[in-house]
């Protein structure tokens, strides 16, 4: 992660009119995905998306963070808070200060739905499932509140992510823990074959798409701690 690193992109290439972002107030209480109705330079007119978190109050002259989720980066921006409408839409006037990628790597992370299940080498039958939080081509973070995993261990994780849902076994390392709760695990996949990575970006590729039309796969919420032992 870069952090603070100025962008080299005009904001208007990172967001515009019908992208989808993510909104939190400066203290971070509040956050929302929003979609953008218009874009006229730093003047940004949003709709918070039904079910897709608490949207702030707005308060003209309130500061709010704005996240942009893109395949070359995760940009931060600030804005004010010009007006309210009776919709509940917002107008927000983006400072002067440039784009901060807060993010920058080979391979993008997107936020995920899913259940995955561990596999290890050997006579360890106990079925363990965790929920992901985050996954790129390279590697996944997933919640671990049982302590499952621990670092520099390798073992196989299935995860549902076929064309159809059909779940693909990865080989990974435990690269990293965040011991503080929620406790995460950051695994790096190992070994990767061409056809496994092309399954894994092409499924990045439908989730980026469904992050951009504020939408949601149909029956997604369902696959999380859905993977059944073979």
């Amino acid at each position: 992660m870069n952090q603070g690193a100025s962008s080299p992109l005009p904001k208007a290439r990172i967001f515009g009119p019908g992208a989808v972002v993510t909104l939190e107030d400066a203290c971070g209480d509040t956050r929302c995905r929003v979609r953008v109705l218009m874009r006229d330079g730093p003047r940004v007119h949003v709709e918070p998306l039904d079910g897709n978190g608490t949207a702030p109050a707005w308060q003209p002259g309130g500061v709010q963070n704005i996240r942009a989720a893109r395949p070359f980066g995760l940009f931060l921006y600030r804005a004010t808070v010009e007006r309210a409408e009776s919709d509940g839409s917002c107008h927000l006037t983006l400072g002067n200060d440039p784009a901060r990628r807060k993010q920058q790597r080979h391979y993008f992370r997107m936020p995920v739905r899913l259940g995955v299940r561990l596999e290890w080498d050997g006579a360890r039958e106990e079925i363990v499932v965790l929920r992901a939080c985050n996954l790129s081509g390279n590697g996944i973070l997933v919640f671990d509140p049982n302590e499952a995993l621990q670092l520099g261990a390798t073992l196989r994780i299935a995860i549902p992510i076929g064309p159809s849902g059909e779940v693909v076994r990865i080989r990974a390392r435990v690269v990293r823990i965040q011991e503080e709760e929620p406790r995460r695990v950051a695994l790096s996949f190992v070994d990767l074959g061409e056809g496994t990575r092309q399954v894994l970006l092409r499924f990045l590729v439908r989730q980026h798409r469904l992050h951009q039309q504020g939408g949601r796969e149909p029956g997604e919420s369902a696959k999380i701690f859905s993977i059944e032992r073979p």
